[in-house]
């Protein structure tokens, strides 16, 4: 498309440094996800958005849209049949948080094997979805000394690798992680792909854990589940009919957070310019950002001496806890299950729009002394940036 000077830009206050770097191509407008309406866009070039609004005919009738730009993966409220209807160009930044997410899933799993005082080591864990984010995690995980086992029916069609195995495979893990879209239909569809008939044919009693869409889980099968052992436990990122939640089920799993496993700093970030290079390429505007205009480089190590172990999972558990606490998180939801039904909704959208800069396992350099430099390699392979000695 020929260029636009200067753009009109309408984009969600809630991503990170968002007016510092669109102004730079046009004026822009921020305002809260909820207040994005079609009068909010009736002049505008340009919608910078999450996937917190619906993206249809309602919200671009009237509007002169051109392109809409997602900072975030999660394409299942963007109606692409009424983008392309009004010749809308489109981008999501794909992949842009799967690094934030994968880190999310580690602390995960490094919280229930220090709370349960067992080896990562000698457990597996099945990876229904293996692509930007499921990879990351099989990586991180097998670093950890996981036995790993791959499930994705589309990778496995379309690359005919033996290394994605049936979904039967995963009943017996000791985790089952979920990086899936939200398909409501077809031959990949999967809505409520974990129901009653999945947890009927675990073979063990694996922990759930799930950051890709609530409705993936059928949450009253989960509850029961649960309640009759064949699930040995679950953390739950997303959740059915967010932000209205079922508090019974939050009371009832293990870990509980306010779909906030992607929101490290630095995807964000990532999401934000790989959005703002998508709208450059697409005005053909000449200018790109960078990742270390917005982040920089920590200077400052971070050191993991003196803790009296030089046991791999403890060194690794510690480090993580340096950068988040997946406990933390927990454990601030969980306020919401005494407060009134009507004021519920609210809390979990604040939690969100509020949320820390919890940063990424690489944003400082580590240092590691003595016998602890053995593990550098398998550290490197969780995601630390390990300083040389």
């Amino acid at each position: 498309m020929p260029p636009v000077t200067p753009l009109s830009i309408v984009a969600d206050a809630n991503i990170p440094f968002v007016a510092q770097a669109f102004g730079k191509i046009g004026t822009i407008e921020t305002l809260d996800d909820k207040r994005i309406n079609s009068g909010a866009l009736s002049t505008a070039d340009v919608l910078v958005c999450r996937a917190t609004i619906k993206v249809n005919a309602h919200l671009l009738d009237g509007t002169s849209v051109k392109f809409v730009a997602l900072a975030v993966s999660g394409t299942d409220r963007i109606d692409m049949d009424s983008l392309k209807l009004r010749k809308i160009g489109f981008a999501a930044s794909v992949g842009a948080n799967a690094n934030s997410v994968a880190e999310y899933v580690i602390a995960v799993l490094l919280h229930f094997a220090r709370r349960d005082n067992f080896s990562l080591a000698d457990k597996s864990l099945g990876v229904i979805g293996a692509g930007h984010i499921g990879s990351r995690v099989a990586q991180k995980a097998a670093a950890l000394g996981m036995r790993v086992i791959l499930n994705d029916p589309p990778l496995e069609q379309t690359t005919g690798l033996e290394v994605y195995r049936p979904i039967e495979e995963i009943y017996c893990c000791d985790f089952i992680t979920l990086h899936v879209p939200l398909n409501h239909s077809g031959p990949d569809a999967t809505y409520h792909l974990l129901d009653d008939r999945f947890f009927g044919a675990l073979e063990g009693a694996p922990v759930i854990i799930n950051t890709s869409r609530g409705d993936v889980v059928d949450s009253t099968a989960l509850e029961e589940a649960i309640k009759n052992g064949s699930a040995g436990g679950a953390a739950l990122d997303v959740w059915e009919k967010e932000p209205t939640i079922e508090t019974k089920l939050l009371e009832m799993v293990d870990i509980g957070t306010p779909h906030i496993a992607g929101f490290a700093l630095d995807g964000r970030v990532r999401g934000m310019i790989w959005a703002f290079n998508a709208v450059c390429q697409y005005f053909n505007i000449n200018h790109h950002l960078s990742e270390e205009e917005f982040l920089g480089d920590s200077t400052e190590d971070i050191s993991i001496a003196g803790i009296g172990s030089t046991d791999f999972q403890e060194l690794t558990a510690n480090l993580v806890t340096e950068f988040y606490s997946v406990h933390h998180d927990d454990e601030v939801f969980r306020r919401i299950i005494n407060l009134p039904v009507n004021e519920r909704s609210s809390f979990f959208r604040e939690l969100r729009k509020s949320y820390r800069n919890r940063r990424e396992f690489d944003s400082a350099p580590v240092r590691l002394e003595g016998d602890q430099m053995i593990h550098a390699e398998r550290l490197e392979q969780v995601g630390f940036k390990i300083k040389n000695q």
